[in-house]
């Protein structure tokens, strides 16, 4: 576990999954808290082969970050949930503020970044629904200026997110 991130009737936890060949996964997870205990409700992870820890100042240099995107829950099975939400990793040490704005509103939210160690980042930011689909994720570097933009799409079908730097 990396983080847990209270929201009401329950929490989103972050963690650190270990694969096979030196691999790990970053997952998000939301669980309700119920009557008989904590339920898990919905979440998922990824991973990446340039995803890893104990990256030098050097080669975390060499990438940016990695962002997902959890999609609302609402009228889904999986019933009502935090959701939306972005967050990933940031790679680079030179990235020190992150932040999501859509292109429907043209609101940018803060994304809270977590240590967990040197040149590994957690972010995350919870978006509204009425903010659509379509978003740049920017790394912004201490003078404020953009080290690395994404934008993204989530109305379409298959989205991929790159880390490495341009």
């Amino acid at each position: 576990m990396i983080h847990e991130h209270v929201v009401p009737d329950g929490e989103v936890a972050f963690f650190i999954r270990n694969m096979p060949n030196d691999r790990i996964n970053i997952g998000a997870e939301y669980v309700k808290k119920t009557s008989k205990g904590w339920n898990l409700r919905f979440g998922g992870g990824f991973g990446a082969s340039n995803v890893t820890l104990g990256l030098s100042d050097t080669e975390a240099r060499k990438e940016t970050f990695h962002a997902e995107y959890f999609f609302s829950t609402e009228g889904s099975s999986y019933g009502r949930s935090p959701f939306p939400m972005f967050y990933g990793v940031v790679l680079n040490p030179d990235i020190t503020r992150m932040t999501v704005k859509d292109y429907m509103t043209g609101l940018e939210k803060q994304a809270e970044l977590i240590e967990v160690e040197r040149n590994f980042r957690l972010f995350y930011v919870f978006v509204d629904k009425a903010q659509g689909t379509k978003f740049d994720i920017m790394g912004y570097a201490a003078d404020g200026t953009i080290k690395h933009k994404e934008t993204t799409d989530e109305s379409l079908p298959f989205q991929v997110s790159v880390t490495k730097k341009d």
